[in-house]
């Protein structure tokens, strides 16, 4: 948990599972969140595919954190490498969602990687008797 901290997550709007777990991060951490990168002191760039780092170039003072949810190295041509190496330089470290998915970072970045599945809803995720 990120104490004292105000905690901005890159928008992403696709209506997809990364807007929910977006949506409940902020719901249950709402004293750490901001809408206003300006006032936050983080940057979680949950959606690195909605991510331009160019529109970030003054907010140098921010720690950046990026989720990383895979990595497809059948992808990962010259044109995917240029990409990640350019938003590389301004991530201050890496959320992997799973082991693996660290070990392929481990590959191709030498920043700090922390890993952590994301949690599961209980309200929405439940054991269902006699089915």
């Amino acid at each position: 948990m990120i104490k004292n901290k105000k905690v901005y997550i890159n928008r992403v709007k696709e209506n997809w599972i990364v807007d929910r777990f977006k949506n409940e991060w902020i719901e249950s951490n709402k004293s750490n969140y901001t809408n206003n990168i300006f006032k936050s002191t983080h940057i979680w760039v949950i959606a690195p595919w909605c991510w331009n780092p160019n529109s970030i170039y003054n907010l140098y003072d921010k720690k950046i954190i990026s989720t990383i949810h895979h990595i497809d190295f059948d992808k990962f041509n010259k044109i995917e490498q240029e990409k990640f190496y350019k938003k590389d330089k301004f991530v201050t470290y890496y959320h992997a969602v799973s082991e693996k998915t660290k070990i392929d970072l481990e590959s191709i970045t030498n920043k700090k990687i922390i890993t952590l599945p994301f949690w599961v809803n209980n309200k929405i995720f439940f054991p269902i008797k006699d089915k």
